[in-house]
């Protein structure tokens, strides 16, 4: 059995390169605007044959405020999660190192702020839903 959630963290990585900077956990002190946070949670799904898991993933988006588009930048970056993760039909989802990517949804996003060293940040947080299952 391998752990899902490195593999799940590098495709968000992945995915989102070149829209900002997805780090791990928490970001480094001074990191540029706008980037990404993620952590990563699963279960295990009782199947007979296979081995499943449910992955929580957590993306926290930050920006700083400006009076024009700061919350626009962060709708922005949420289009290409929810583009590149949330598939209809039969489009494929992104594939994961050692696992079969089943499903994914959406559990919710929210919009906030915080004050710090007279900057207001901009947050999103989009918490979405992934079922794998091993190869």
């Amino acid at each position: 059995i391998m752990d899902p959630a490195r593999f799940i963290r590098q495709m968000y990585s992945q995915a989102l390169q070149g829209t900002c900077i997805v780090y791990d956990t928490v970001a480094p002190i001074g990191a540029a605007l706008p980037y990404a946070v993620i952590r990563v949670g699963y279960n295990q799904v009782p199947v007979k044959e296979s081995r499943m898991f449910r992955c929580s993933v957590t993306l926290q988006l930050y920006a700083e405020f400006n009076e024009y588009g700061s919350q626009v930048q962060l709708d922005e970056i949420t289009d290409d999660v929810l583009s590149l993760m949330a598939k209809k039909g039969s489009e494929a989802y992104l594939t994961l190192t050692g696992f079969d990517h089943i499903a994914a949804k959406v559990i919710s996003v929210n919009n906030d702020y915080s004050e710090n060293d007279a900057k207001v940040i901009m947050t999103k947080t989009v918490i979405m839903e992934h079922l794998l299952d091993t190869q």
